[in-house]
């Protein structure tokens, strides 16, 4: 039967956190990662030794924030934190220069900064779904991202 928190799968076969002894030694060589549908409220700091990580989903988990350990992920491309419970961009995405795709729909996102220091430093990024989110003002500077779909 699912649990009520993981609804797609059954509860025992969620995880709530992941070990760094059973997922280190594909650092090298991981690219992508699915993580989704589980009960996770943190990224592990081991995940920064992903070298050459491109798809990161974190989707239909408990998170509030992404740790800064995120934003070390300098090869990611696709970051997917869709039905969370993050209240506001995480700072680290900021940090992602080469992201091209973030999927955040569904959390409580409230505002969006749209400036050098925000969506603006991310100047690859063609895909952006803030859908089904708690904002109330959409910036103007948002409409002159020029690759943002």
């Amino acid at each position: 039967m699912p649990h009520k928190s993981c609804p797609y799968v059954e509860s025992e076969k969620c995880i709530s956190s992941i070990r760094s002894r059973r997922i280190t030694n594909l650092s090298s060589l991981l690219t992508e990662l699915n993580v989704g549908f589980n009960l996770l409220q943190t990224v592990p700091a081991f995940f920064s030794q992903f070298e050459k990580i491109s798809y990161l989903n974190l989707s239909n988990n408990q998170m509030t924030d992404l740790p800064e350990v995120v934003g070390l992920l300098v090869t990611l491309r696709e970051l997917n934190v869709v039905n969370n419970q993050l209240k506001l961009i995480p700072e680290c995405v900021y940090e992602l220069r080469g992201l091209e795709i973030f999927l955040a729909s569904g959390n409580r996102i409230e505002e969006i900064d749209a400036s050098e220091r925000g969506l603006g430093a991310l100047k690859r990024l063609a895909t952006l779904d803030l859908a089904n989110n708690n904002i109330k003002h959409v910036p103007p500077m948002l409409g002159t991202l020029k690759n943002i779909t």
